[in-house]
């Protein structure tokens, strides 16, 4: 089992449920996000009596369908920065649910996004301790804890 995987999976769901009107399913094998193409992803460091990081990935059209659900938006009205500010209040939104279960004191920092094709994200002296994929809107999501060595 990995670290807050239920807890974690349920703040998701919470989330889309809440935020985008949505429900989002989790899958048992975790998917790919990069393989369909353009994706986003997304991070909150959290600091304090705990180190690490909260990530989201979006492959596909996720990040674009999210940000049509939160803005009331069509697809073409969207602009990259707003479609940068959804992915990354997602990423606040459910951070801010894990820090509260994590060891105190923490804080959360200010969500980092970037967006592109094919790419990799590490975090220096990191290690991921939990990843839980979900499918939504077509595309894959996968949210990630990040743990500091």
């Amino acid at each position: 089992m990995q670290f807050l995987s239920d807890e974690i999976t349920e703040f998701t769901k919470s989330v889309w449920e809440s935020v985008l009107d949505s429900a989002i399913s989790p899958v048992a094998e975790v998917p790919d996000p990069t393989s369909a193409g353009a994706n986003l992803m997304s991070w909150v460091q959290i600091s304090g009596e705990w180190h690490g990081a909260l990530v989201i990935h979006l492959g596909g059209d996720a990040a674009l369908a999210a940000a049509g659900a939160m803005l009331e938006m069509q697809p073409d009205e969207i602009a990259p920065d707003e479609l940068a500010d959804v992915a990354g209040e997602l990423a606040n939104m459910i951070g801010g649910n894990v820090k509260a279960l994590l060891p105190q004191p923490a804080s959360l920092g200010l969500p980092n996004v970037v967006e592109g094709k094919e790419f990799s994200m590490h975090l220096p002296g990191s290690h991921e301790i939990t990843r839980i994929g979900f499918e939504w809107s077509g595309s894959a999501v996968v949210v990630a804890l990040m743990q500091a060595d």
